[in-house]
């Protein structure tokens, strides 16, 4: 069992098979590459990725299908590679494949989710990253409790 001192969680334990390795980072933090999820009952459906490295970066995400229940993600090959996905693996959002959108929160509206550019995670391997979708269905900016994508 690993443990990580964080300042929103305090000290959080964690065993190792449950770290998410992201092998290029994230866009703007490259050099953070591991990260545990953080589930709380009183924050659901929020899951907060935290860094194994820096105690103070913390993402906040929501699962895309409460916001768009019909979201599908396209993996290019190149990404079903990164995320080690089996050739005859689906690549559709269930028990092996988790889609994240990465929360943001401005003074000015409200809080809104990033449907454009989710994190997907391949469960079993412990695998993920950060996709670009190409469709205009899905926002940069999706607000977050508004009507659903279409």
């Amino acid at each position: 069992m690993q443990a990580i001192q964080t300042v929103y969680f305090g000290e959080v334990s964690f065993p190792e098979a449950c770290v998410l390795h992201f092998e290029r980072g994230l866009p703007g933090f490259e050099h953070e590459t591991e990260f545990v999820s953080i589930s709380r009952e009183d924050c659901a459906p929020l899951i907060f990725l935290q860094s194994v490295a820096t105690p103070k970066l913390c993402f906040v995400t929501v699962p895309v299908l409460p916001l768009c229940a019909d979201y599908t993600i396209d993996l290019q090959p190149h990404e079903r590679l990164a995320l080690r996905l089996p050739a005859d693996c689906a690549a559709g959002i269930g028990p092996d494949i988790a889609c994240l959108a990465i929360v943001s929160v401005s003074e000015d509206g409200p809080p809104t989710a990033n449907l454009m550019a989710p994190l997907v995670i391949h469960v079993p391997a412990g695998r993920a990253m950060q996709i670009i979708q190409d469709n205009p269905a899905y926002a940069l900016r999706h607000p977050i409790g508004d009507s659903p994508c279409s």
